[in-house]
């Protein structure tokens, strides 16, 4: 074998391993050398992102989670009603003043579930608030306009 040949071949060692009980096992460790994957095209090529796209693509990432949310909360807040047996229009459950209007004429509703109803609104109300933030922000981005 050439000596450079010798370079390019992986290094292999054995080394001991400690158990319980004093007991040593022989594993096999692989050393590669530094750059080595580098200078045989092992590394596959990729492409990345500018760092204002790759900023636009994080607030998306970050809006479709608030938009979950926001999501998670009205289902929360139709199955906390549906739990308790109140009548109420599921078309207009999330209008502002739908939900007021419920929320006072609820009688046999403990209050617990009342105020986990204005908990679980109040989050759907901020979730909103940053979506809509989100969606100004995204829309003023010329890098998104120019691609969509």
């Amino acid at each position: 074998m050439r000596p450079s040949a010798a370079f390019h071949r992986a290094q292999t060692s054995f080394t001991e391993k400690g158990r319980k009980g004093g007991q040593t096992t022989p594993t096999f460790a692989l050393r590669i050398p530094r750059g080595y994957p580098l200078r045989c095209n092992l590394l596959p090529t990729c492409y990345v992102l500018p760092p204002a796209m790759r900023n636009l693509r994080r607030l998306l990432r970050y809006r479709q989670l608030v938009v979950r949310q926001s999501l998670r909360m009205q289902n929360k807040m139709a199955g906390l009603l549906m739990e308790t047996g109140a009548p109420f229009v599921k078309s207009k459950l999330h209008g502002k003043k739908y939900f007021t209007e419920l929320l006072q004429t609820l009688e046999e509703v403990p209050e617990s579930v009342k105020e986990l109803l204005q908990m679980s609104r109040g989050a759907m109300e901020m979730f909103e608030t940053t979506q809509k933030r989100l969606v100004k922000e995204l829309l003023a981005a010329p890098e998104l306009a120019a691609r969509v």
